[in-house]
């Protein structure tokens, strides 16, 4: 259960088409022994372990000589400890931890590339019901729902009227291998029927109907990008 998480869903066309936005609280929990791990191995030890001892001072959690193991280095498991159960707080102090988690989620997933979240959207109905993709930590300022490029809708056979999406992160090697096979440019046809997965629709049609009106003043923006008195017959 703890490498699972369930969340609404909204769209993102910012994000790649192999992209998820995860909320940085969820990322925390799903990866937190990984972090953890790779905290000790790969990241310098005494920048990483003075802005965690920072943040806790902030949060007014124990002092730092209750967070130091035998070799006098800060203890990053009992560090996580401490900051874990601020991701989910509002106000300054959560925002702080937040922060500083979505710095070294980032750091972290640029080590590590290849880590892929497989996404459920159910009833499981057909075999693109289960999706891959590429996490991506949100900004700390956002809401803690899933984002989705608007493009995989059609696979998963969901829209953004509520829709909620069960997100799991394989563990074994040979799991994440296989996961890879399930991201969504690796399987752009439908095996039923032959036609694209991706499906211009919904939100885009919606961004094409408000650029089209005079009143919203979303028209003018729009053809102004357009150089040379282009596109002015639109």
């Amino acid at each position: 259960v703890d490498c699972s998480a369930r969340m609404v869903i909204v769209p993102d066309p910012a994000l790649k088409w192999d992209q998820a936005g995860v909320p940085i609280p969820v990322l925390v929990e799903l990866l937190r022994d990984e972090l953890i791990a790779w905290t000790k191995d790969e990241l310098n030890y005494g920048e990483i372990a003075n802005k965690i001892i920072a943040v806790i001072e902030l949060i007014g959690k124990p002092e730092e000589s209750t967070l130091l193991n035998k070799s006098e280095k800060i203890d990053i498991e009992a560090a996580f400890d401490c900051l874990q159960g601020w991701t989910w707080e509002k106000g300054e102090k959560g925002k702080r931890v937040l922060e500083l988690f979505y710095n070294l989620l980032v750091k972290f997933l640029d080590a590590n590339k290849d880590l892929v979240v497989i996404l459920n959207r159910q009833p499981s109905l057909h075999r693109d019901s289960m999706q891959s993709f590429y996490p991506v930590p949100l900004d700390p300022d956002k809401n803690n729902v899933l984002h989705l490029c608007p493009l995989v809708c059609k696979g998963f056979g969901a829209d953004f009227d509520g829709d909620e999406m069960a997100l799991h992160l394989p563990i074994s090697p040979e799991a994440r291998e296989e996961a890879k096979r399930l991201l969504p440019t690796e399987n752009m046809l439908s095996l039923a029927t032959g036609i694209p997965l991706a499906h211009f629709d919904q939100d885009f049609v919606l961004g094409t109907y408000w650029l089209g009106l005079e009143s919203s003043g979303m028209r003018g923006e729009f053809l102004s990008i357009f150089i040379n008195n282009c596109c002015k017959a639109i």
